[in-house]
């Protein structure tokens, strides 16, 4: 990693660690638990299932295979360490504890947060895309408050989140369209 870019994600790090306090530490815990695994993504691609809005909920569930598939790969090609000296057990996190490494890039939680997100912003280009993308900006942020994640990894979160969502609605439409035949049939 190049100096300038490690010195800006200290630099932006500190800053917003330097801003903790209890309610901070509450929120972006909460954020963090309830998006683990994209647990709350797919919580509302069910819920869409459920309302027979079941293009868009496929389209919210490949985007998450897909992230956790990139997650996967990336993290274990760049073995980025994390920026924290504490390990997840120590946080008492049980649940990150299971599946969790202590590699950050690419910010595992923005990356789901932003496929599905963005796959919402898509659809719906008004006040429910913004509030999506908002969430999970404010996953990101706390991705980086917590000290988790340089803010580089959330960076490429955003980014590939964002094209995973793009690439997925295609896709999800030509699967949607086969399933549809299926079911016909």
């Amino acid at each position: 990693m190049p100096p300038f870019i490690q010195n800006m994600d200290f630099y932006i790090s500190q800053a917003l660690r330097s801003a903790q306090n209890p309610l901070l530490d509450f929120c972006a815990s909460v954020l963090t638990d309830i998006t683990y695994g994209g647990i709350l993504w797919w919580i509302l691609a069910i819920v869409l299932w459920k309302k027979k809005q079941k293009l868009l909920a496929l389209e919210i569930m490949l985007a998450l295979v897909f992230s956790i598939i990139e997650i996967s790969v990336l993290k274990h090609l760049f073995h980025r360490e994390r920026p924290t000296i504490l390990t997840l057990h120590q946080m008492f996190k049980p649940l990150q504890t299971l599946t969790a490494d202590r590699y950050s890039f690419p910010s595992g939680h923005t990356l789901s947060a932003f496929a599905a997100a963005g796959v919402v912003r898509i659809r719906y280009p008004d006040a429910k895309g913004n509030l999506a993308l908002l969430i999970a900006l404010s996953i990101g942020i706390a991705r980086i408050y917590e000290g988790m994640h340089w803010p580089t990894d959330v960076i490429a979160g955003i980014v590939l989140g964002l094209f995973t969502a793009w690439m997925s609605i295609p896709l999800a439409s030509k699967v949607y369209a086969k399933l549809e035949n299926v079911s016909k049939t």
